[in-house]
């Protein structure tokens, strides 16, 4: 005798019929978008929370990887320009040449570097803290969002094939019901005993498959909510994280910011808003105005992604008072307090009031 080929087990996803049942249904819904008409979408779940999110998150997906895309591209430049300053500036100087006494042609001065007393430990250390401080508060969150979106990709998929089944289930129960109808009819037409013994036993036979497929669909509608209500509020979760792209953005332009700016002092010898004594004793003119006197340069820490940047070491006018360097106050989590915050806001307010002013006089 030949053995018997073993079923398929109840509630599985796998055999052939599963997948042709699917993937029927799936073009079903296929052809619903272009001939709506042809199609019955009675049974088809709908989506179009779980569309428009996904759509505009996909979206901000690409806008936030030509962000990441350029800013690597900065970080880039600023390395390659950073490491050709220190190459520059350890050059030597062009010397003038002149006959002397003996009537030989020597050097006038002593040979000396372009950097002049630069110190290139400094420059080197610039240069760390900016790619150090792009990677880890900008580039690395950018990462982590796309890490994540992938994975909520990964999630959509799944919840959309079992979406494909449930409406598969759903059209399955309903054509069973539609053949329990017509076993009745038939019963009913029926001429002979015989004849209506063969009807019923047909109908109940119906009847048990319909059971079962009944129970498989309420599982498998149970599940799909279930499975819904996760990826939904992780996705929605994802899309809330995106508002902090702005402060991300901002901290990169404010590491580039501050970084530059620590570079101007190493490269003129300021100190603490001013000249300090090496650079008063040269000879060198001058290459900054008088009147603007440079923060001190001080790299900004790392991003907070609920309150965003503070911006301080800005610029102030000769004559201002102002801190010898930029100090924070905030609560144990490190975070600005409210009246550090109110403060920072009236001494800007105070300093527009006076550029006003002097743009009067």
């Amino acid at each position: 005798m030949t053995a018997a080929t073993p079923s398929t087990p109840a509630g599985s996803k796998t055999g052939i019929g599963p997948f042709w049942r699917r993937l029927r249904e799936k073009q079903r819904q296929a052809m619903a978008k272009y001939f709506p008409s042809m199609v019955d979408t009675t049974f088809t779940t709908p989506k179009s929370r779980q569309e428009f999110m996904e759509e505009e998150a996909r979206q901000f997906a690409s806008n936030i990887r030509l962000m990441e895309k350029d800013i690597r591209g900065l970080k880039l430049a600023d390395e390659t320009f950073m490491a050709t300053c220190q190459q520059v500036l350890g050059s030597d100087l062009p010397r003038v040449y002149d006959f002397g006494e003996d009537g030989h042609v020597h050097a006038v001065g002593a040979l000396d570097t372009i950097g002049r007393g630069t110190k290139m430990e400094d420059l080197q250390k610039v240069q760390i803290e900016l790619s150090q401080g792009l990677e880890q508060d900008v580039l690395t969150p950018m990462k982590q969002w796309l890490f994540a979106w992938s994975t909520v990709q990964d999630r959509l998929k799944e919840l959309e094939d079992m979406r494909i089944e449930v409406d598969s289930r759903k059209r399955q129960v309903f054509a069973l019901r539609q053949d329990e109808g017509k076993h009745k009819e038939a019963i009913d037409r029926a001429k002979s005993e015989r004849a209506r013994k063969d009807k019923t036993k047909k109908l109940e036979d119906t009847w048990r498959k319909q059971q079962r497929k009944d129970a498989k669909l309420a599982s498998a509608t149970a599940t799909y909510q279930s499975l819904e209500s996760e990826v939904l509020e992780e996705l929605a979760g994802l899309i809330r994280d995106a508002v902090c792209l702005k402060s991300y953005l901002a901290a990169c332009t404010e590491f580039q910011r501050e970084a530059y700016q620590s570079l101007t002092h190493c490269l003129l010898g300021t100190h603490n808003g001013g000249p300090s004594q090496q650079d008063s004793d040269s000879s060198d003119p001058p290459c900054l105005p008088q009147k603007v006197a440079l923060a001190r340069p001080v790299l900004v820490t790392p991003a907070r992604r609920d309150w965003g940047i503070l911006f301080l070491g800005q610029p102030f006018l000769e004559g201002q008072e102002r801190e010898s360097g930029p100090v924070r106050h905030g609560n144990e989590r490190g975070l600005p307090s409210e009246g550090h915050r109110e403060g920072h806001l009236g001494a800007l307010n105070e300093h527009v009031r006076a550029l006003a002013l002097r743009g009067r006089h």
